[in-house]
């Protein structure tokens, strides 16, 4: 320090203290000076910094650091209280179930022109056996559908017919023979016909749309023969339609 007077020295210092605090001052920063003498108490300089109406820096470098959602692109998880959105359930397939005769009869919407059709209405004796039949269906001279459905839920059906002249209704000598189809549009099923005292079946697929049964009978003259039925189908509703 010899050759350089005290004062100026301390002038330069000062000097360079005011350049340092306008640089501070300018990074909302502010010095406290002792005027250079470090030798005072309390001596030395400081600097302290913040930002005006805001956090201070130590703030900033507590915050949290990003979330391992928002890094690897994947959705956060929801908020504590939120459960997920449960999926619609998926459709079941239809339940098929077997259904007679006398349940298909009590549809609403068919047209049935079956007699007293209805669950074991009548047990009979048909060749050399019982049978519990479900309807007597009527055949005259004329092809006559005797019930009909514009829709249905069944995928299949299934009947069992017969008739028996024991009363001679008709004379001995006269072979009576009554045929059923089941029409299903447009086209039948392979015509099935019973004689006296005989069981006959018939059996289709069903596709959903119009079905009926239709009855043909060869009597000597006009009027109706009362023919015994029953049978089932496979359907997803409780009366097929």
């Amino acid at each position: 320090m010899s050759g350089v007077p005290r004062a100026t020295l301390q002038s330069h210092v000062l000097a360079l203290a005011l350049c340092a605090c306008f640089a501070l001052a300018s990074a909302g920063c502010s010095l406290t000076t002792n005027n250079g003498n470090c030798d005072a108490q309390g001596g030395g300089n400081t600097v302290s910094c913040g930002q005006s109406g805001g956090a201070s820096s130590s703030a900033a470098l507590t915050e949290p650091p990003a979330t391992a959602s928002a890094i690897d692109g994947s959705s956060p998880a929801p908020a504590t209280g939120t459960a997920p959105t449960s999926r619609s359930p998926l459709p079941q397939s239809a339940q098929y179930r077997t259904i007679g005769l006398g349940v298909l009869c009590t549809a609403p919407d068919i047209m049935n022109q079956m007699e007293d059709c209805q669950d074991g209405y009548t047990t009979q004796q048909v060749s050399s056996r019982m049978y519990a039949w479900d309807a007597v269906a009527p055949a005259t001279t004329t092809m006559t559908t005797v019930l009909s459905f514009p829709r249905t839920t069944c995928r299949s059906i299934k009947l069992t017919f017969g008739f028996t002249n024991s009363y001679n209704d008709v004379s001995s000598g006269y072979h009576l023979t009554i045929s059923v189809w089941i029409i299903q549009g447009s086209a039948a099923t392979q015509q099935v016909t019973v004689t006296n005292d005989q069981i006959g079946t018939v059996a289709t697929n069903l596709d959903g749309g119009p079905w009926g049964i239709d009855t043909l009978a060869n009597l000597p003259q006009a009027g109706s023969w009362g023919l015994l039925m029953n049978g089932s189908a496979k359907c997803s509703s409780y009366n097929g339609e």
